[in-house]
């Protein structure tokens, strides 16, 4: 029963990567709370005005505009699931700006019970995840940043703890609205297992995005490709194969091609309308899945994939709201909250922070 417990924890902590969560650990570490992310479909590595919890993604979009700012996300998941983030940003003047997040995930209250079937109580499934971010600047628009985490996971009896690293970099162009990224995450490995010297994988993965803001209009489209480390990224699904006939019969399975179906499963693109500077609307669409996570053909398929948000600035607030949407089953809902301390600073009291980068 204890056991029971554990694999289940597992395997919902990695439901939503269908063909490659089951090959590593910690894969809640790329859990998606932030409902701006969220919203673009949950890849957006190369969007200028990130929050705290998108330079998590890409450490190069770590500036000094995150200065002194705190951001909160909160996501209330299926099966009494929740997880979140938190973050925090500080510039120092001679070594550039550095943000300090915790990431966690709570799978709620189990049963426990012994192999008779008595109840000795409950206990709780969590994982846990600090980080520290910084970048830096270089010439020719180029930009580079690092994430240092520690990762604590306890499943019971079953407790881990790991290190990971990932590398991030842009090259940007400003005065066009372009803005290109590539990410190298989650490299690392364990320093405490599960069970005694049983090292799992990490869930590297490798990402590029880019990013293009129309000059006169207020629309900013993204692309981005996720796992990239995996070149065939099709998956068959078992309620797409019919194995016999009305009779009874054996039915030979056809070998297509499904080369262009693999590449647009890397795929994920949003649309942002920018209305003004305290009013956005996003549009996010996630083809791995809406191709995994729909129903069997000649089903309807509903928005499976789709992804949409709104974020508004109050006052000294800023608030963004995220729907996405997994399946015609469920959707989830995000919410982000963050401020800017030094916006509570008089402006005869506000000192400007330099771009400590050279």
């Amino acid at each position: 029963m204890r056991i029971l417990a554990v694999l289940l924890g597992l395997m919902i902590s990695i439901s939503s990567y269908a063909q490659i969560g089951g090959k590593s650990t910690y894969q809640f570490l790329n859990v998606i709370s932030s409902a701006k992310l969220a919203s673009m479909g949950g890849y957006a590595i190369a969007i200028p005005d990130a929050d705290l919890e998108m330079a998590y993604f890409n450490p190069a979009l770590i500036d000094s505009s995150m200065h002194q700012e705190l951001g909160l996300n909160y996501v209330n998941y299926f099966s009494d699931i929740n997880y979140g983030f938190a973050g925090f940003g500080h510039t120092h003047k001679k070594y550039g700006t550095f943000v300090a997040s915790v990431k966690y995930i709570h799978y709620g209250n189990f049963i426990l019970a012994d192999e008779a079937s008595v109840i000795n109580g409950e206990f709780t499934v969590s994982e846990t995840a600090l980080n520290l971010g910084w970048a830096n600047k270089l010439k020719y628009g180029l930009k580079y940043g690092v994430n240092v985490k520690l990762v604590y996971s306890s499943f019971y009896d079953y407790q881990s703890f790991g290190g990971l690293i990932d590398f991030g970099g842009t090259w940007s162009k400003p005065k066009s609205g372009l803005l290109a990224a590539l990410v190298v995450k989650n490299i690392g490995s364990q320093f405490t297992t599960y069970t005694p010297g049983n090292f799992e994988p990490m869930p590297f993965e490798i990402q590029f995005g880019v990013s293009k803001k129309l000059k006169h209009a207020p629309f900013r489209f993204s692309g981005n490709f996720h796992n990239l480390e995996v070149l065939d990224y099709y998956y068959d699904s078992p309620n797409e194969l019919e194995t016999s006939s009305l009779f009874g019969a054996e039915v030979p399975q056809e070998e297509d091609s499904h080369l262009a179906e693999s590449i647009f499963r890397h795929f994920s693109a949003a649309a942002e309308l920018l209305l003004t500077e305290n009013l956005n609307v996003i549009i996010g669409y996630n083809h791995q899945r809406r191709s995994e996570m729909k129903l069997r053909e000649g089903s309807k398929s509903g928005a499976v994939g789709f992804n949409f948000g709104i974020g508004i600035k109050l006052k000294k607030y800023n608030i963004d709201y995220g729907r996405s949407v997994y399946s015609l089953a469920g959707t989830t809902n995000h919410l982000s909250i963050s401020t800017n301390f030094s916006e509570f600073v008089s402006k005869k009291e506000k000192v400007e922070v330099p771009e400590p980068f050279k």
